[in-house]
C-alpha cells in the first residue's frame, strides 16, 4: 500500500479500530468500508464495495413497491368511487324528494333502493310526507270551518249588540234598585247601632245598678244574721222554757244566710259583666287548698245521704291562682253536685295533664264512658274546645267534679252556662236556685285563664272538669 494513500476506513484501521462506514475511497468513488486490525499480525483488513454495485437490489425493490402502490391507489379509488355512488343515489334521490315535497306536491315520495339506514331514512321521510299530507289536509278543514265560525261570529255579534242594550237597561234598573236597597241598610244599620250602643248603656246601668243594691240590701242582712245569732244566744241563755224559739231564729239564720248568698252572685256577676272583677293570684298549695275546701264542705254531701270521695295526690305541687275565686269555683261545683244527688257518691279528682292529652282527659268518668255528643261548654256537635293560648308543654291543673245524681239531656245543658236560667222549671221548684251559679263559676274560670266543661247523661249523673293553667297568665277579659 502506498504511504500517500489515506482514506476514513485506513485511518480508522490503522489507528487499531474495527467497524464499517460509508466514505469515498482513494479513488473518490462512494463505497461501503468494513475494517478490522489485526494485533497480531500488526496488519489491517479492509474490504470495500461500490456503494451504487451494493445499493442495486434495494433501488429495485422501491420501484416495485412504487409501482404496486400506484396501481393499488388507483384500485382503491374506483372501489371507493363506486361506492360513494352507491350510498349517494338513494341519499340523492331522498334529496329530490324534499324538494318535490316542499314545492308543494305532498303525494310525491321517495324510493326505496335499499334496506339499510338510507333505506329507512326513505321510509321515514315517506311516513313524514303522509302525515304532512293528513295534517295539511286537517288544517284545509280547519280553516274551512274557522270561515264558518267566523261568518256566525258575524251574525252573533249583530244580535249580542241588541242583548247587550237590553242587559244594560236591566243593570240599570237593578243598580237603582240596589242604590235604593243600600240606602236603606245604612239606615238599619245605624238604628241598630243606636239601639246597640242604648242596649249597652243600659247593660251598664244594670249592672251599676245590680251592684249599688247588693251592696245596700247586704248591710241589713247582715244586721238581720248578727240578730238572730245574738237572739238565738240569749234565747239558749234563758233555758229550756223559750228553746220553741230557737229553730225559728235558725231559719231566719238560713234564710238570711240564702239570700246574702244570691246577693253576693249577684253582685260577682254585676262586677263580671261591669269589667271590675280583678284578679289576685299567687302560689298555692293545690293538696292544701283542696283539703281546706273539703273541710268547709264536709257536712253538704251529708243533707242528701251522699258520699264524699276525694283523690288528690299529696305530691301534687302548685299553681298560680287566685284562692278565693278558686274556692268559689269549687265550692259551687261541689254544692251543686251535692244538691242534685241522692244517696250517691260524689268525687273529686285533681291531677295534672299537658294540652295534648286534654282531649282524652275531659272523657275520662264520663257517665256513659264515650263522647256522648252532648257537647262540652256549650260546643256543637259534642266537640271537645281547642286551647290555642296553652303551649303544647305547658302544664295544666284539672279539677273534676263527678256525681251519680239526676244528670241532663243534650238540650237541657243548651242552656246550662246561661245566667238566671235553670234546666228546667221543676229542678228550680224542687231544688231551688237563681241560675247564677254555674255562669259566674264559667267566666271566673275564663278570667283565670281556664274553662269549665261538662259531661252528662240524664238519670246516671254528670261530670264537670275544671281546668286551669299552672302558671298564672294574669287577669283575662271575659265577654259579658
Amino acid at each position: 500500500m502506498s504511504r500517500g494513500v489515506h482514506t476514513v476506513g485506513i485511518d480508522a484501521a490503522l489507528r487499531g479500530n474495527n467497524g464499517q462506514a460509508l466514505y469515498p475511497n482513494y479513488a473518490g468513488e462512494p463505497v461501503i468500508g468494513v475494517y478490522r486490525w489485526l494485533d497480531k499480525y500488526h496488519l489491517a483488513l479492509m474490504v470495500e464495495v461500490s456503494q451504487y454495485e451494493a445499493l442495486t437490489p434495494a433501488r429495485s425493490l422501491a420501484w416495485n413497491i412504487l409501482f404496486i402502490g400506484s396501481v393499488l391507489v388507483l384500485v382503491l379509488a374506483g372501489g371507493v368511487y363506486w361506492l360513494a355512488r352507491q350510498i349517494a343515489r338513494p341519499i340523492l334521490l331522498v334529496a329530490d324528494a324534499a324538494i318535490q315535497v316542499a314545492s308543494g306536491d305532498l303525494n310525491h315520495t321517495a324510493p326505496v333502493l335499499t334496506e339499510d339506514e338510507v333505506g329507512l331514512l326513505a321510509l321515514a321521510f315517506n311516513q313524514m310526507t303522509g302525515e304532512l299530507r293528513l295534517l295539511y289536509e286537517g288544517m284545509e278543514r280547519k280553516v274551512v270551518e274557522l270561515r264558518q265560525a267566523q261568518e256566525a261570529l258575524r251574525e252573533y255579534q249583530g244580535s249580542l249588540e241588541e242583548q247587550v242594550a237590553a242587559r244594560t237597561s236591566e243593570l240599570t234598573q237593578t243598580n237603582a234598585r240596589l242604590q235604593a236597597e243600600i240606602v236603606e241598610r245604612k239606615r238599619a244599620e245605624l238604628e241598630l247601632t243606636v239601639a246597640r250602643e242604648a242596649a249597652e248603656e243600659a247593660s251598664r246601668a244594670k249592672s251599676a245598678f245590680l251592684a249599688n243594691m247588693s251592696h245596700e240590701l247586704r248591710t241589713p242582712l247582715n244586721a238581720i244574721i248578727g240578730y238572730s245569732e245574738m237572739l238565738e244566744e240569749e234565747v239558749s241563755d234563758l233555758g229550756t222554757a223559750h228553746e220553741t224559739f230557737i229553730p225559728d231564729l235558725q231559719k231566719i239564720q238560713a234564710s238570711s244566710k240564702h239570700l246574702l248568698s244570691l246577693i253576693n252572685d249577684i253582685l260577682d256577676l254585676s262586677k263580671i259583666e261591669a269589667g271590675k272583677m280583678q284578679m289576685y293570684t299567687e302560689a298555692l298549695d293545690v293538696a292544701g287548698f283542696v283539703a281546706d275546701v273539703v273541710a268547709t264542705v264536709s257536712t253538704l254531701p251529708q243533707t242528701n245521704q251522699n258520699t264524699l270521695q276525694v283523690h288528690c295526690a299529696p305530691d301534687i305541687g302548685t299553681m298560680q291562682a287566685d284562692p278565693t275565686r278558686m274556692r268559689q269555683v269549687l265550692l259551687n261545683l261541689l254544692s251543686n253536685a251535692c244538691k242534685f244527688t241522692e244517696h250517691g257518691t260524689i268525687t273529686l279528682e285533681v291531677s295534672h295533664v299537658k294540652p295534648a292529652t286534654l282531649g282524652s282527659e275531659l272523657l275520662v268518668g264520663s257517665p256513659t264512658g264515650h263522647d256522648d255528643g252532648s257537647g262540652a261548654s256549650k260546643l256543637p256537635n259534642g266537640s271537645l274546645p281547642q286551647f290555642p293560648s296553652f303551649a303544647p308543654d305547658a302544664p295544666l291543673v284539672v279539677f273534676r267534679v263527678s256525681d251519680t245524681g239526676i244528670g241532663m239531656t243534650p238540650e237541657q245543658m243548651t242552656r246550662l252556662f246561661d245566667p238566671f236560667t235553670q234546666v228546667d222549671s221543676s229542678t228550680t221548684r224542687r231544688y231551688g236556685g237563681t241560675g247564677l251559679g254555674l255562669a259566674i263559676t264559667r267566666r271566673l274560670c275564663q278570667m283565670m285563664g281556664g274553662e269549665v266543661f261538662v259531661q252528662s247523661e240524664y238519670g246516671k249523673g254528670s261530670v264537670f272538669t275544671a281546668v286551669f293553667p299552672a302558671t298564672a297568665r294574669g287577669h283575662t277579659e271575659v265577654a259579658p
